[in-house]
């Protein structure tokens, strides 16, 4: 990823409502990102991206035992067709693109 693509990625995240520091929650971030998410524009950036494999973090990083529920592995179960499942564990998924 370029550093104009991540700049642009940041100007882009949803608003978040909580006060946050320099050092901030990013619980926050990633409750407002997945908010309302978006299937066909998340598919159109990895395309776009040139990324052949995507690996999705079932658990927070910051609180390992607590799960998630990441609405990348939805988009996946709703309609596998564009990815394979290169494995799929407990912790995490790796999704293999079929592009």
């Amino acid at each position: 990823m370029s550093h104009a693509h991540a700049r642009s990625a940041l100007v882009d995240m949803p608003p978040v409502a909580e006060p946050t520091t320099g050092e901030c929650d990013h619980r926050a971030h990633r409750r407002a990102a997945a908010r309302d998410p978006d299937r066909d524009a998340w598919l159109r950036r990895l395309r776009e991206s040139g990324a052949s494999y995507l690996l999705v973090m079932k658990r927070d990083p910051a609180r390992r035992t607590k799960t998630s529920n990441p609405p990348e592995l939805a988009f996946a179960s709703a309609d596998p067709s564009p990815f394979v499942r290169a494995y799929d564990d407990p912790p995490r998924a790796c999704l293999r693109f079929n592009w």
